[in-house]
């Protein structure tokens, strides 16, 4: 019995051993980020991008279908988006302006640079403070070798300062990022439970889901390539479901 206890013990701390760190598999990725964003030599790439936009009723039913193509310029790895139109409209520079702003509009709540003296990258270096990593499994993705992680909100993470650092706190979800590069491949977010803001009589988000797949060309080039976003919001006077699914296409260099 002493034996067969030494070998069980043995064997699970060889296993516990080998086991990978899903802090420094992305740690990795946010060294590669840096890299990447630091490479000045770098060349910029274009892609095309076609976002879909469906308001949804109380039941899911769709009641408008918004289309908006953007040219998107990526630059050490974080890409800048660009409105050129609306699919079968034709809008002035004024109106694109516009639709452009609004666009910006909700995505800045959740992506907030508030260091201007730090480099943006595409990976968050605070994520290890706001969320505690779990290593999950080892999977192939594309023929690639890929590391799955999953995230939940942190125990002892900073107090939210605001309504977008609430939401935060409740999202959780999966990450997977590719063995050989450490770039992120795909990401799934979801939101926990209801966040209000003034106790939800100004807003509230009671629902959100966010999915992405990267894809990496010949050149090995990572890039967005397909995301899908479900939101279920109320505001002040109106209640908000949509969905949003983004598209890209054609990268190429710059000329």
């Amino acid at each position: 019995m002493k034996q067969l206890a030494l070998l069980l013990f043995l064997t699970g701390s060889s296993l516990a051993t080998d086991r990978p760190s899903a802090n420094e598999i992305f740690a990795a990725a946010i060294g590669r980020a840096r890299t990447v964003a630091d490479n000045t030599n770098a060349p910029v790439y274009l892609y095309d991008k076609r976002t879909t936009i469906d308001t949804l009723d109380s039941e899911g039913k769709r009641i408008k279908r918004k289309v908006k193509l953007f040219l998107v310029t990526m630059t050490g790895g974080v890409p800048q988006e660009k409105l050129i139109g609306l699919e079968g409209e034709k809008l002035s520079a004024k109106e694109i302006a516009k639709e452009q702003e609004k666009s910006s509009r909700w995505r800045r709540k959740f992506i907030d640079q508030k260091d201007a003296s730090t480099k943006r990258t595409f990976v968050p270096a605070d994520l290890t403070k706001k969320f505690r990593l779990d290593y999950l499994r080892s999977e192939k993705r594309s023929s690639r070798q890929t590391h799955v992680i999953g995230f939940r909100p942190h125990p002892k993470g900073p107090q939210p300062k605001g309504f977008s650092d609430r939401i935060i706190n409740q999202l959780s979800g999966t990450l997977w990022i590719d063995a050989a590069d450490s770039e992120i491949t795909r990401i799934e977010v979801k939101l926990g439970q209801k966040v209000n803001l003034w106790g939800g009589l100004l807003a509230s988000l009671y629902g959100f889901e966010f999915r992405l797949d990267r894809k990496r060309s010949p050149t090995g080039v990572w890039f967005n390539h397909v995301s899908d976003i479900s939101l279920d919001a109320r505001g002040l006077f109106k209640r908000l479901r949509m969905k949003i699914n983004e598209r890209s296409s054609n990268l190429r260099p710059a000329r």
